[in-house]
């Protein structure tokens, strides 16, 4: 079969629109119930029970205050430091990485979606198209796919019903 370049990756959007939609919110919705899952998780047990006191990480900073002292050896006046003291909880840490990592995931899904649809809305349109043209008498041409298309078992059967339409119908100028 000689290969056929197209450059559009929709080529039945009703079809490839409506698949892709319903993959994409299932995956959604097992994204929400997932991250939901784990931040709640997370919070009640930082919240209530036994973790609640359990932190990742303590930041301890210097950060200057209002308030100077004076440096015996010099005599210059310094800025005076406080310690300030940062918690960060297990799930300040993880939802954003979660919702992060969702969101490469969607986009790989979508992405990949668009691309596997392709392999079988591409031959389905062929097929429409020459099922159209032989409905308007033109019987004598092949159906031809892409090496990754779908559906070879499908367009080789109606490749051998359009030959032996052929048969009875010869094309043009024979």
């Amino acid at each position: 079969m000689a290969k056929t370049a197209r450059l559009k990756y929709l080529v039945s959007h009703n079809i490839q629109t409506r698949f892709i939609i319903n993959f994409v919110a299932g995956i959604i919705i097992v994204f929400i119930l997932v991250t939901a899952g784990f931040v709640g998780a997370s919070w009640a047990a930082n919240n209530l029970g036994e973790g609640k006191t359990e932190e990742i990480f303590t930041l301890s900073t210097r950060v200057p205050s209002d308030e100077f002292i004076i440096d015996p050896v010099t005599g210059e006046k310094e800025p005076a430091y406080v310690q300030k003291i940062s918690i960060l909880w297990r799930w300040e840490i993880v939802t954003p990485a979660i919702l992060i990592n969702n969101l490469l995931i969607l986009i790989v899904l979508i992405v990949g979606g668009i691309m596997y649809t392709h392999r079988i809305a591409g031959p389905l349109y062929n097929i429409n198209r020459s099922l159209q043209r032989a409905l308007h008498g033109k019987l004598h041409h092949q159906i031809r796919l892409r090496k990754k298309d779908l559906l070879h078992e499908t367009v080789g059967l109606i490749n051998q019903v359009l030959e032996k339409a052929n048969l009875i119908t010869p094309p043009p100028g024979e």
